[in-house]
């Protein structure tokens, strides 16, 4: 009778482990972007990032992915076979890119420097459920898309937005980079709830409106902007938070040296952490091809930082180095900025790095006694000529969260399974006591 008793407690408790146990693995590899339906024809051009949201590498040797297929689970190449680079360990925070042909998306995506690994994907243009599945076939992590998402043939992606995917704001996506549907997005201050009292709710007095309030820094900075971009594709400017808090761009604008348009509001509630890359996309053609300057507005319209440029050309982007500004051949939104491809000729380099210099004129504000959360008035300001600081090399700060369930759903699923679990050990533990006293009643006395 004991060892039955332990044989069932032993299985309640297995099965809470079944229970428990995927729930927790799948909060690492997130299908993190999709590139489904480019501009384009799509065969070969097609790919997908995962990225690693845990806190230690993952060996993804064996894994294999499901494109919507539902009958065939295909497997990831691993280096170098079938022109796969990298490798299939993707450490803490780490990307790696699945594609159709990896050497295809490797010419697509020259300003990708990352892992690339060739598997099979054929990505529906109109709907699909991806997969990726472990060594053991156990599914870790899902995605749903659809066209209705966005970035159906128009050049954009579907970027994981920490909750949804969301079409994303730079053409050819960011791939190994952070989302920009992260970088600009807004972050909500929830509506507090209204405590009950049983006391006589007073008439409220009449008040004027407070004036809206924004926060001001001298810190925030033109990194990279690209004036003359491709056909079809928009302007864009990267801003660096060279502070040491977060800060609130609500109210900030962009705008150049002519007055003839309004410049271009940032969005309300967008933060920029320390250190971090913001990348803004301008709604129109607002910088010059032939020179302008590009300017960042505080929310009273004054200029914090301006950076003047002379005729640009076609696809460089202008960036801040160690040495001053440079033109570049390698525009990087929301990654660290680099210079153009060298060459072996000695001279062609020279000749080169003249031309890329531009030697701008570059203007900031020096504000007394400033704070960083002020009414909308007019702060103290006299102008001056600043060096502009050193742009951090660091990775900017990374957000993102399993495409199935977020993390803190995930805790929630695993209480509700523990207290699951212990109703049932509990049931079973009155089962027990209630067949043990059956046996007792149902068996013969020795006086009998």
């Amino acid at each position: 009778m004991r060892n039955k008793e332990n044989l069932l407690i032993a299985a309640i408790f297995l099965s809470a482990a079944f229970f428990i146990g995927p729930e927790i693995a799948s909060a690492e590899i997130i299908f993190n972007e999709v590139a489904y339906d480019l501009s384009g024809a799509d065969d070969k051009h097609e790919w997908v990032e995962l990225y690693n949201d845990g806190s230690s590498s993952i060996d993804l040797t064996d894994w294999k992915i499901n494109d919507g297929d539902t009958a065939t689970n295909h497997t990831l190449n691993a280096p170098p076979k079938k022109n796969s680079r990298g490798s299939l360990i993707i450490g803490a925070g780490e990307y790696i890119l699945l594609a159709d042909d990896a050497a295809t998306i490797a010419n697509d995506l020259p300003n990708y420097s990352g892992t690339i690994i060739d598997t099979v994907l054929n990505l529906s243009n109109t709907s699909a459920m991806l997969k990726l599945l472990n060594k053991e076939g156990v599914e870790t992590s899902t995605a749903n898309y659809n066209k209705d998402m966005g970035a159906n043939g128009n050049g954009k992606t579907l970027e994981w937005s920490g909750s949804a995917f969301k079409e994303g704001l730079i053409d050819g996506g960011t791939p190994g980079a952070i989302n920009s549907v992260l970088s600009s997005a807004a972050t909500l201050t929830p509506t507090p709830t209204p405590t009950l009292s049983a006391s006589p709710i007073p008439t409220p007095t009449p008040s004027l409106t407070p004036s809206k309030n924004f926060q001001y820094s001298q810190n925030i900075l033109i990194n990279e902007f690209l004036p003359y971009p491709a056909k079809d594709r928009k302007e864009w400017i990267e801003l660096l938070n060279n502070d040491s808090s977060a800060i609130d761009l609500t109210g900030w604008q962009i705008d150049d040296d002519d007055n003839s348009t309004s410049p271009q509001t940032i969005p309300e509630n967008t933060i920029i952490k320390p250190g971090e890359l913001l990348v803004v996309s301008l709604n129109k053609s607002t910088l010059n091809n032939d020179g302008d300057k590009v300017q960042l507005l505080w929310p009273d319209d004054q200029i914090v930082h301006a950076v003047s440029y002379s005729k640009a050309t076609q696809g460089q982007s202008c960036a801040r180095f160690n040495n001053g500004w440079l033109w570049t051949s390698q525009p990087t939104p929301g990654q660290t900025n680099k210079k153009s491809f060298s060459t072996n000729n000695s001279s062609a380099n020279v000749a080169l790095a003249a031309a890329e210099k531009i030697n701008p004129i570059e203007e900031s504000v020096l504000v007394e006694n400033k704070t960083t959360n002020q009414p909308y008035a007019t702060p103290k300001i006299t102008a001056s000529a600043k060096p502009t600081p050193e742009p951090q090399t660091s990775t900017p700060n990374l957000t993102a969260s399993v495409s199935s369930p977020t993390k803190e759903s995930s805790k929630l699923k695993t209480a509700f399974v523990l207290v699951a679990v212990l109703l049932l050990a509990g049931l079973a533990a009155t089962g027990l006591v209630y067949f043990r006293r059956k046996l007792q009643v149902d068996s013969p006395s020795p006086d009998d």
